[in-house]
């Protein structure tokens, strides 16, 4: 049995990434000899999702929520803003996150 092609123009990517609010930074510099110090928050701030999805031709619908990925949010994302924006022939590629199943 061989196994075709498919061409790369019909893959759209999809993925989420999250982050906090508090933008404390990882990394500090401090002259030779002398401590680096800077506060960081003690709260962490909101985390947001942002979902987004990827194809040949550049950045596709994206949403930001508060909070983690949940199956209801994926969803969400999937029949009001993916679909709709989906040309027929394509290929949606995603992670095996447990929100996506």
């Amino acid at each position: 049995m061989e196994l075709g092609c498919v061409d790369p123009e019909c893959l759209v990517f999809v993925d989420e990434m999250g982050t906090h609010t508090s933008l404390a930074p990882l990394y500090a510099y401090a002259p030779v000899g002398e401590r680096a110090s800077f506060e960081i928050p003690r709260n962490r701030g909101t985390n947001t999702t942002l979902l987004t999805s990827l194809d040949a031709r550049g950045m596709g619908p994206s949403m930001a929520v508060e909070g983690a990925t949940t199956s209801r949010v994926f969803e969400t994302y999937l029949e009001r803003l993916l679909a709709p924006a989906l040309r027929p022939g394509r290929i949606v590629v995603m992670d095996n996150l447990g929100a996506h199943r």
